[in-house]
Order: C-alpha cells, then sequence, then structure tokens
C-alpha cells in the first residue's frame, strides 16, 4: 500500500478521535464498522472508502475534506 495521503490521514484521524475522548471501539459503534476496521484504518492497513471517512467524520464531529496536491 502506497498512498501518500495515508500518513497524514491517518495521524489526524488519531489525533481527533483521542481529543474527543474516543476509544476505538467507540468510534466503531458511532459508525457502524468493525473495531478491528477502525484499527486497521489508523494503522495504515486498510484504504478506506469516501463513505466511511464520512462516517468516521460524523462520529468525530468533523467535516470530511477532500484536497488534491501536486506531487
Amino acid at each position: 500500500m502506497n498512498n501518500c495521503y495515508q500518513p497524514e490521514m491517518r495521524k489526524q484521524l488519531v489525533e481527533l478521535r483521542k481529543a474527543a475522548g474516543m476509544s476505538q471501539q467507540k468510534l466503531a459503534d458511532k459508525t457502524g464498522i468493525s473495531r478491528k476496521c477502525v484499527i486497521r484504518i489508523e494503522r495504515g492497513l486498510h484504504s478506506p472508502r469516501i463513505d466511511t471517512l464520512e462516517w468516521i467524520a460524523t462520529a468525530l464531529g468533523c467535516e470530511l475534506v477532500i484536497s488534491f496536491k501536486k506531487i
């Protein structure tokens, strides 16, 4: 898996989850995805679909913003 956005996205996801005082299980419960999936996303072992990212953003009280930048 070689997605250049992943390290930044993963770091932000973990920071937002912890700032919300939410465990991985609580985030899973709020989004309807499994805890295993949350763990895999945070570790970079799974590339989530956009709808999954929207569920996560909503659960964290955030807006999902996708941008493109030249590499």
